[in-house]
């Protein structure tokens, strides 16, 4: 007889993807108020499960593999853009992705890593200036 398996039921976490869309939508909202909001763009380096040819064809025209996830190129506080990394609650930071942000760093861009779209819209925030 086999040993009865205990199974673990895990919350459901929200991917990535699914809190990048929620922070645009929270900016298309918001961008009356804060109207820097309108240059917030995505930078679709991820490229998973994309078709092989457009992939190559993409990262002909320079996608870079690591590079945040979202960008507000706005100059605040001596920094000359902000670049957001995006994560679940357990996403990780991978190898490349730290490469990426120690060259930003190093040329005057603020990069945070944001877990989830609350705190993303938080950061956007507090660089622009502005209350929340």
């Amino acid at each position: 007889m086999m040993p009865a398996r205990k199974f673990q039921l895990r919350p459901l976490i929200a991917r990535e993807s699914s809190h990048q869309v929620a922070l645009f939508r929270w900016a298309a909202l918001f961008s009356r108020q804060h109207p820097e909001l309108e240059c917030l763009h995505s930078v679709p380096n991820g490229g998973y499960g994309l078709p092989i040819q457009t992939a190559v064809r993409l990262k002909r025209e320079g996608l870079r593999r690591g590079y945040p996830d979202v960008s507000l190129p706005i100059g605040r506080g001596g920094y000359h853009s902000l670049l957001i990394e995006m994560k679940s609650a357990v996403g990780i930071v991978r190898p490349e992705q730290k490469e990426w942000h120690v060259r930003l760093r190093r040329w005057g861009n603020k990069v945070a890593v944001c877990r989830g779209w609350e705190e993303a819209s938080h950061v956007i925030l507090d660089y622009l200036g502005r209350a929340r």
